[in-house]
């Protein structure tokens, strides 16, 4: 069973394997085995019709089997383990009827298994199958036929088909369709892609995906199968998908609309065949160069009558003119295309910023009409200067500020500094010049009481009229000799009764003054003792005793002249009679 090592390394070969070889058609026993051989088997192998036995096991041989192997129908061993060979085992192996050892363990074999392999029974006679078949250390795609993994110890893996894009497919050009996974065998030329009835070649396999291109199926609409093989076999489920042809546009609802601004957009509708099988998620509207998805769709967000409806959001124009209106399935193939128009119409978005309305839409030139004056009038978005609130009424007259303008504003003046009042027409200091002047009368009555009035009458002491003044030792002031002798000379022709009535008002009144005189003497003494806000305190007092002290001299003097007119009434009325 095979050959025994080497025991010398340095007897190997190594490099690729000779084509020579392949040449020898005669030849039937070819041992390579345990050597350092890489490369790849030659599809001349085929040429080796003789050849029995075939061993070139334990080398680093790579690439796959070739069909030309398959063809030596006199082989009844073979020995390819512990090399590099991928790729998988064709179903033609079934016609090597011979074969009674088939050891390929430890290579990169995947792929399905063939049936040959189910059919394979134990403790059979050679002659009919052998049953001295490994197959392990290779990884095959499942399911495995028969009994292969007990029997052979063959080992497989289950490729992942997660989906397929797109599912709406355009039948006026070729189309890629990819199929999503996780692990797929990377046997790229043994997939083919399921369209309806029809298999496509992959041209991409990775071991996530397989891509098929489509050619344009110009007779077809409607959904369709599809799924994916791998030799034959189908690796899924089949899926739907749906082909579509390019949509018409018969109408749209309203064909025109009035020039908004920069900002802005509103709904308009449209009818159109050929929707019937694409995404109702991708129908997309174009205006000009600008395209965005169908707002709403009816029926329930299908297309499925002949001739149908949607809707899309077309936005505003800042300028009179034309734009192209077309739709699309899926946003790439679109329709015929109708022109709207966009016709003038005021400013504003809302019209005249929702303050006005739109005057005389007719003429080239529409203007706005503002709600009232205070607007500006162009697009009534503001108002004008010195206008308030959102009717804009006119701001009061601010004599000394700024009034709060504007559609925000509150009409009330803003006052500069120092003035004040609702009309900024009051002078700050109208208000507080009132409170300083009391302030300052306060002060100077407090200066006046502290500091003046005591200077003064220590200074000059009070004389009351026609009394005599009166020294500290209650003396009569020599002045008042003088002025007293003069007087006695000047009446000594009055009489004696009237003489001493008058000495005695006069000594009477000289007591009363004395007295007062000594009272205020008094009150000075104690004002060293008096604190400032005692003296703030009894200006009122003080004033009450000078004016009552003023009173009390006035009656006297009164009653001085008084008496000396009765006085002088008796003596004269005495000196009648006598």
């Amino acid at each position: 069973k095979g050959v025994t090592p080497p025991e010398d390394e340095s007897d190997t070969l190594s490099g690729d394997i000779p084509q020579q070889i392949f040449s020898l058609t005669k030849l039937s026993f070819l041992f390579l085995s345990f050597n350092s051989l890489n490369g790849t088997i030659s599809n001349d192998i085929g040429n080796l019709q003789q050849l029995q036995t075939l061993g070139m096991e334990n080398n680093q041989i790579s690439g796959s089997i070739p069909d030309g192997f398959y063809n030596l129908k006199k082989l009844t061993n073979v020995w390819l383990w512990g090399n590099q060979i991928g790729g998988l085992i064709s179903e033609k192996i079934t016609n090597m009827t011979l074969i009674e050892t088939f050891d390929l363990h430890d290579n990169q074999l995947q792929g399905i298994l063939p049936d040959y392999f189910g059919r394979l029974q134990p403790n059979m006679p050679q002659d009919v199958y052998s049953t001295d078949v490994w197959l392990t250390g290779n990884t095959f795609t499942c399911p495995l036929p028969g009994n292969a993994s007990d029997l052979f110890g063959a080992e497989c893996s289950s490729p992942q088909v997660f989906g397929v894009s797109p599912q709406h497919i355009f039948n006026q050009e070729p189309q890629r369709v990819t199929f999503s996974g996780s692990d797929f065998p990377d046997l790229e030329p043994y997939y083919r892609c399921v369209v309806g009835n029809k298999e496509y070649v992959a041209t991409n396999v990775t071991q996530e995906s397989v891509s098929c291109t489509i050619p344009a199926l110009k007779d077809f609409t409607g959904p369709t199968t599809t799924n994916i093989k791998l030799q034959n076999a189908l690796l899924d489920n089949d899926r739907t998908i749906y082909v579509f042809g390019r949509p018409v546009l018969s109408a749209i609802s309203p064909y025109k609309s009035r020039v908004q601004g920069s900002n802005g957009e509103f709904l308009f509708t449209f009818e159109a065949t050929g929707f019937e099988f694409g995404d109702p998620s991708q129908i997309r509207c174009r205006f000009g160069n600008i395209s965005s998805l169908a707002r709403y769709l009816p029926h329930n967000n299908t297309f499925n009558a002949t001739t149908d409806s949607g809707a899309c959001v077309i936005p505003a124009s800042q300028e009179p003119g034309y734009v192209g209106v077309s739709v699309s399935n899926d946003g790439i193939h679109w329709s015929n295309q109708f022109n709207f128009s966009y016709y003038p119409y005021c400013p504003g978005f809302p019209v005249c910023s929702g303050y006005g309305v739109c005057h005389n839409t007719t003429i080239p030139l529409p203007y706005c009409v503002c709600n009232s004056s205070g607007f500006i009038p162009y697009d009534c978005h503001d108002c004008l200067p010195s206008y308030f609130g959102s009717s804009c009424t006119s701001c009061p007259v601010c004599a000394n500020g700024k009034c709060s303008e504007g559609l925000q504003g509150s009409g009330e003046c803003q006052c500069s500094f120092w003035w004040a009042g609702s009309l900024c027409d009051v002078f700050w200091m109208s208000y507080v010049g009132p409170i300083l002047v009391a302030i300052m009368s306060g002060l100077s009555i407090f200066w006046i009481i502290k500091v003046f009035i005591p200077t003064v009458r220590a200074q000059f002491p009070k004389k009351a009229r026609g009394v005599p003044l009166l020294s500290e030792n209650g003396r009569t002031d020599p002045e008042y000799e003088i002025f007293r002798d003069t007087k006695n000379e000047d009446h000594e022709d009055e009489e004696t009764d009237e003489t001493v009535e008058d000495s005695n008002i006069r000594t009477a009144l000289m007591g009363a003054e004395a007295g007062e005189d000594q009272s205020i003497n008094n009150h000075r003494d104690n004002y060293s003792d008096i604190t400032e806000e005692q003296v703030s305190l009894s200006v009122a007092t003080l004033t009450s005793v000078a004016v009552d002290s003023l009173e009390n001299e006035m009656a006297l003097s009164d009653a001085n002249t008084a008496t000396t007119t009765t006085t002088t009434t008796n003596t004269t009325t005495t000196t009648t009679t006598t």
